[in-house]
């Protein structure tokens, strides 16, 4: 009698550990790309919430720079003819423009231009290492007796019933209702009470002895601004959003800093000092600086001075990052009462 045998497979067939094979590889697979995207996401969410951060840090360091501050109104006239491809302008004044910046040229005139410069020759007030003709205006030659402004400072207008259009560049809304303003409110100049000895003295005979904080020390001669300088640019397509809300994503934005810029204005040619208070979050539409960016039908100025009432409304729009594709766009604003008014 034959024993009886259990014939019985044991394992797996090559059929079998193939497809299972894959199953698991594709279930790994989507469980990496799972956890990538949640990697992504949290990565975004953290990068949001320090730009988040950054901005309203920058709001609090704006407003302890300006506890004590008094504005500067940055108006000048042109001295003498300046042609159109002319490397140097001169001015009849240079009091709280900064060594470097933007000039508004003929604001309201037919020849208006923006120019850059580089430099300032503070002994015969004229602008060289110019770039003529930049944020879409064209180079324009220049009669002696022409207004120029430094583009960074939006100055709101004595007249607020009826200007004449020539005489503002934008409307902004402010707590106290729509502010007719003059430039295009990317900066604002102004000094604090100082020390010169480096003491407690803000005070002399002729009242607050003013200057600013210059390579660490207190210096009567000081001037400081405050000013957006872009770094880079950011397209409505790759934001994928109409961060204007102009209908289309066709428009393209300079992403930039606030710094802090602080200079001796006797010392001619010195280096000032310059300090950068955020990273490159706040926006600026390309050729339209302190334009209109919520669609509510007011520009929208970073920095708006009004000296009459001594106020300075600051409203920033920035970019913390990207979410699901696309850019986070949100608005901070405040508004300082300066106790020292205007200059």
């Amino acid at each position: 009698m034959r024993p009886y045998r259990c014939s019985r497979r044991v394992g797996f067939t090559i059929v079998e550990v193939m497809i299972a094979s894959a199953i698991i590889t594709v279930v790994m697979a989507a469980m990496i790309v799972g956890m990538q995207r949640e990697a992504k996401n949290l990565g975004d969410m953290v990068t949001n919430t320090h730009r988040e951060r950054s901005a309203q840090v920058v709001m609090h360091r704006i407003e302890m720079e300006l506890e004590f501050a008094a504005g500067a109104n940055t108006d000048a006239w042109t001295s003498g003819a300046t042609p159109a491809g002319s490397g140097s302008l001169m001015v009849d004044n240079s009091l709280g423009f900064p060594p470097m910046g933007t000039l508004l040229v003929n604001p309201g005139g037919l020849g208006v231009e923006r120019i850059d410069y580089s430099g300032l020759d503070r002994s015969t007030h004229t602008f060289t290492g110019l770039d003529r003709g930049v944020q879409c205006t064209n180079p324009s030659g220049h009669a002696n007796g022409v207004r120029v402004h430094w583009a960074g400072g939006a100055t709101a207008l004595e007249n607020q019933i009826a200007p004449a259009a020539s005489q503002w560049d934008g409307q902004a809304a402010s707590p106290t209702g729509p502010v007719f303003f003059r430039g295009d409110g990317t900066g604002f100049s102004f000094r604090v009470p100082t020390d010169p000895t480096g003491g407690n003295d803000y005070f002399d005979a002729g009242g607050i002895r003013w200057g600013s904080e210059v390579n660490g020390n207190p210096n009567a001669n000081g001037w400081s601004c405050l000013r957006f300088v872009a770094r880079r640019q950011l397209t409505e397509a790759e934001a994928n959003r109409d961060i204007n809300q102009d209908g289309d994503q066709d428009d393209t934005f300079d992403v930039g800093q606030i710094e802090l810029m602080r200079w001796d204005s006797a010392n001619n040619g010195g280096n000032p000092t310059q300090v950068n208070l955020c990273p490159p979050i706040v926006l600026q539409e390309v050729c339209n600086y302190g334009g209109d960016l919520d669609a509510d039908g007011f520009a929208d100025p970073i920095f708006l001075w009004d000296p009459f009432r001594g106020s300075l409304s600051i409203q920033m729009f920035i970019t913390s990052g990207m979410h699901n594709q696309r850019a986070n766009v949100q608005r901070i604003a405040t508004t300082l009462y300066l106790r020292n008014g205007a200059l």
